[in-house]
């Protein structure tokens, strides 16, 4: 499909690698202009305006939502990639008896507080506009759940089903949409590759950002409160 995105703006978080980069490159190639939050820097350009922000902090957030809004004048699009497995990324061990609580708060604080808190920033620019789409990303480690990765798993889930829709709930009569996406293996690491799919392989990440561009776009128009499953049949073998 082509987008037709001239005149928005897409907030993105975890904006320097990964999905969320691709993303930002897919929004600008349509038209669009990003607001980049990351602690990574990113290089600003005409059409992307780059923000840090550490999104377990509520004050650096409302800080980068207003720096975009100064640059670009409205959001349109909030796309929540930031988070990840904090054992994974802290180095943690995955018993849950024995996991450092820290890494435990890191994980609800970045895969599930930090949606809410970006929802919660931009939603009056959202208002004022009376419309706009929020895309939250969950994981299938979130709908089937995960004894290796309790925090993790329990943040996800907290994405997908509690605040997703309890958004979607309170945009619909505002004009504004909340869906969620849940990934299965991707190949933005090498090791989702071994993980099995009905396909008997991991995504390309185009093919995950493929269905973002289609839910910001007006073309999902009736699509709110869902969450979309993409893990080629992952789930199915659980």
């Amino acid at each position: 499909m082509e987008y037709d995105f001239s005149g928005k703006v897409a907030l993105i978080t975890g904006a320097a690698s990964g999905m969320g980069k691709l993303t930002g490159e897919n929004v600008i190639a349509a038209g669009g202009k990003v607001i980049a939050i990351d602690i990574t820097p990113i290089e600003e350009t005409d059409s992307l305006c780059y923000a840090n922000c550490d999104v377990r902090d509520y004050a650096q957030i409302d800080a980068a939502v207003k720096r975009g809004i100064e640059r670009f004048g409205r959001i349109d699009f909030l796309c929540n990639f930031a988070g990840g497995d904090g054992i994974r990324i802290l180095q943690g061990v995955r018993d849950f008896a024995t996991v450092d609580p820290a890494i435990l708060g890191w994980e609800i604080d970045v895969n599930l507080r930090a949606q809410l808190w970006f929802a919660r920033a931009v939603m009056p620019y959202m208002v004022e506009q009376k419309s706009g789409v929020i895309l939250n990303v969950g994981s299938i480690a979130g709908l089937k759940a995960c004894g290796g990765s309790v925090g993790y798993s329990s943040a996800k889930a907290g994405a997908i089903f509690g605040l997703t829709k309890s958004l979607a709930q309170y945009g619909g009569p505002r004009g504004i949409r909340v869906n969620c996406i849940s990934p299965g293996p991707v190949l933005t690491r090498a090791a989702m590759a071994n993980m099995k799919t009905l396909l008997g392989r991991a995504a390309e990440p185009q093919e995950i950002v493929d269905l973002v561009m289609y839910l910001l776009s007006d073309k999902s128009s009736f699509c709110t409160g869902s969450n979309f499953t993409i893990d080629g049949g992952h789930v199915c073998l659980h």
